[in-house]
């Protein structure tokens, strides 16, 4: 497997995303990383790729969907205690291993696998768009609004300073009694010899090119570290792209 990586600062202020990467986890040939998209501060995503891999390693013995689950939580409750900003995040996580995807995330970070056929999409974007999110947010009686210019429906509580735009994620304790939760979507893709790419970013990607967009250009570039920067020029350079830019690309053809 082949790799590339790219964490790049859009127009604003503050760089909040975040990610890790480990290509011998645990000490043998399997690969853990994750992608993360902060808000209200950079604290909640910093601190997320940096604990990530020390409590999924120890929650291991309980299952894999079970240590996804269990080290979002627990970063989760951490970030109560320690960011008095009361920041927050989402996450894409995955682990590579037996020639199998396994992964969970919160938000609008998200995953898909490019094949010889089409594409399969890994993740579930936790955001008001969503038929299931939007009721079961609803359903605690938060506040919700659309800001007129973007049109983004955004979540909030009658305690928070700000609104929400995705559903789930990893801190972010103001808005718990709004339904804003850090329960995993988790998946298991078992990758074929029609595998081409697993491809792994924040919003920053997906807000400005489709899936199907990104899958041209997968087709078209073997090497991922050259497919993610070029990505990144046509995020930036031909989709105006205005917010941070993570990208996690593996190729699965030599």
């Amino acid at each position: 497997m082949r790799i590339g990586t790219i964490c790049m600062k859009g127009i604003k202020t503050v760089m909040e995303d975040a990610f890790f990467l480990e290509s011998n986890f645990m000490g043998h040939n399997l690969i853990l990383g994750g992608v993360f998209d902060g808000h209200c501060g950079s604290f909640a995503a910093n601190y997320a790729s940096q604990k990530f891999t020390t409590y999924f390693k120890s929650y291991l013995n309980q299952g894999i969907e079970k240590a996804f689950e269990n080290s979002y939580q627990q970063i989760t409750d951490e970030l109560a205690r320690k960011d008095a900003l009361d920041s927050g995040t989402t996450a894409t996580t995955f682990l590579i291993m037996d020639n199998t995807i396994y992964g969970a995330n919160v938000g609008d970070s998200g995953a898909i696998v490019i094949t010889s056929e089409g594409l399969l999409k890994l993740t579930k974007d936790h955001r008001m768009t969503n038929p299931d999110e939007f009721a079961r947010v609803a359903a605690k009686s938060s506040i919700i609004f659309q800001k007129i210019k973007s049109r983004s429906i955004y979540v909030a509580g009658y305690t928070t300073k700000y609104g929400l735009e995705p559903t789930r994620s990893l801190g972010d304790k103001d808005y718990r009694s709004a339904g804003i939760i850090p329960t995993p979507h988790t998946f298991t893709h078992r990758i074929s010899d029609q595998d081409i790419y697993l491809i792994v970013a924040t919003d920053g990607l997906w807000d400005f090119l489709n899936d199907t967009q990104v899958e041209i250009l997968a087709r078209e570039i073997p090497d991922p570290a050259v497919l993610v920067k070029e990505i990144s020029k046509h995020v930036f350079g031909n989709f105006w792209g205005n917010d941070n830019l993570t990208i996690i690309a593996i190729g699965f053809k030599e």
